[in-house]
């Protein structure tokens, strides 16, 4: 035996004839815990990922569209060098546009800065020189976020930011001015930061509109004069120069006084089938409109995004908000507004989550049917079960009350640790007479051992997550930590307390199939 076991079997059996004589009261505290449990659960805060406490930033930093790759290279090298002059920076590197193989789609006024930050630097003061900094180069879009976290919600949200409205439609300019208009609205929502409308940006063109008549009389197409158009103004690609893993295009393109103007492009001569000349203003129309430089779709509509992140509050009242503000905006006939990111996909993830778990209940209920041959009193073992969760749900609320998906993962834990240590105990009641005070004390006793050496040995190895601390790395694992903590704790005085309570109390039935022997 043990060292103090003896003494740890006495005091035992004194709680436990105390809670086998009074059954009524295990189930009243059983029950007020529960309650606890259930009132604490508003109180935590969402969230689809946890806050990584990443040393590695990434800067998405992005000028307008048009902006030439020699004045991309001056300001991000600016940048760049005044961020690495921060005290709490270690070094800073980044790229702009793509390489000529690569799978990102962008050009050159965009690109990403990689921060990498000082062991001991403080994180939060070092990110706020960081910020503050990037607001400094005006005309430019800085978005810092934790390479981790972003890449993840990107992946699974399709959006980079906490909160994003897309409004779809086929008119760009209705999707603008609606735009505007939420970005009006939710900028009153408490805890909404950077907020910000993703406008379609424009740039003057030149549009040459071909004069069908005028063409057809010289013997001109309109392929024709549109190529002959493009190649003065816009240039005619006829190759590409690779030298040192570089790629260079070839393009054929008119004098820079030719094209410096309208008139000189209206002037510019095209042959015809005759082997004359005419001038391009005397076959076509001429003149420069404002054109969108990127049109973003999806499902086969434009849209437009108005982000925005959050600070101070949690994400999922935030989002409320938003939503009940969006219930006050009109939208004319095609044109409508979705919520999308974080906020959406663990919508989408609770269901998956609803799903699972009524799953595994009704699978726990079959099992603890057939083990006790009674649907009450399987029903009652299961309701045991799930008061083991309240454990989860203080032990959360009191280390910060975030319920990630780490959180989620632990709550699945308790539950399975749960239902095994009530199936050992069925297990062992079964092989009973008949339903009695001797009868669950026994079966209890023989129990303590399996139910607290399982318990010390998962505690033994979760317990180092929550002693560490938000350490950096355990973002996701000491969220599961607490949680099955709490719950084990719960767990393992459910299974000595409340389920003899509940065997002596129900627990008829078992012992009428004790025949069948243990399973």
């Amino acid at each position: 035996a043990l060292p103090g076991w003896s003494s740890l079997l006495r005091t035992y059996d004194l709680w436990l004839g105390r809670s086998l004589a009074h059954p009524a009261r295990v189930f009243a505290l059983a029950a007020v815990v529960a309650l606890i449990a259930a009132a604490s659960w508003p109180f935590l805060s969402r969230s689809l990922l946890p806050q990584f406490d990443e040393r590695d930033l990434v800067l998405q930093w992005d000028s307008q569209a048009g902006t030439s790759h020699t004045e991309m290279v001056r300001i991000t090298g600016l940048a760049a060098t005044e961020l690495a002059a921060l005290p709490g920076v270690r070094s800073v590197s980044g790229h702009l546009g793509r390489a000529f193989t690569g799978d990102l789609a962008a050009g050159v006024n965009s690109g990403q800065l990689w921060i990498s930050l000082k062991p001991e630097a403080d994180y939060a003061k070092t990110v706020a020189d960081i910020e503050a900094t990037v607001e400094g180069y005006p005309g430019v879009t800085g978005q810092l976020h934790s390479y981790l976290r972003e890449q993840i919600r990107e992946a699974l949200t399709g959006a980079a930011s906490p909160v994003a409205v897309r409004l779809y439609g086929p008119d760009r300019s209705v999707l603008a001015s609606k735009a505007k208009e939420v970005r009006q609205h939710i900028s009153q929502i408490k805890g909404i930061t950077d907020l910000r409308v993703r406008d379609e940006v424009a740039e003057p063109q030149v549009l040459v509109t071909v004069n069908l008549a005028a063409a057809a009389k010289v013997g001109l197409k309109p392929g024709d004069v549109r190529r002959s158009a493009a190649a003065q103004f816009s240039g005619l690609e006829v190759g590409k120069i690779f030298e040192q893993q570089k790629v260079f295009d070839v393009v054929v393109w008119s004098a820079p006084e030719g094209r410096a103007d309208l008139n000189g492009l209206s002037n510019t001569l095209i042959e015809t089938p005759n082997a004359g000349f005419v001038k391009l203003a005397d076959v076509s129309d001429i003149s420069v409109q404002s054109t969108p430089t990127i049109i973003r779709h999806e499902r086969g509509q434009p849209y437009l995004d108005v982000t925005a992140n959050v600070a101070g509050r949690d994400i999922g009242a935030v989002v409320d908000e938003v939503q009940a503000s969006l219930a006050t905006v009109t939208f004319p006939l095609e044109h409508h507004a979705e919520i999308i990111g974080e906020q959406s996909e663990r919508s989408h993830i609770r269901t998956r989550t609803i799903a699972v778990a009524v799953a595994a209940v009704i699978g726990a209920l079959l099992l603890l049917q057939a083990i006790t041959g009674s649907w009450g009193l399987a029903a009652l073992c299961l309701a045991a079960v799930a008061a083991s969760l309240s454990g989860g749900v203080l032990a959360l609320l009191a280390f910060g009350g975030e319920l990630s998906i780490g959180a989620l993962a632990g709550f699945l834990g308790v539950l399975v640790l749960s239902v095994r240590q009530c199936v050992g105990l069925l297990q062992t009641y079964r092989v009973g007479t008949g339903p009695s005070l001797a009868m669950a004390g026994t079966a209890a006793r023989e129990r303590l051992a399996p139910v607290l050496v399982s318990a010390l040995a998962v505690a033994g190895l979760l317990l180092p997550f929550v002693v560490l601390g938000p350490y950096q790395g355990l973002e996701i694992e000491r969220p599961i930590a607490i949680v099955m903590l709490g719950g084990l704790i719960t767990s393992t005085l459910a299974a000595l307390f409340l389920l003899p309570a509940i065997l002596l109390r129900f627990g008829s039935d078992v012992a009428a199939n004790s025949d069948e022997g243990v399973i």
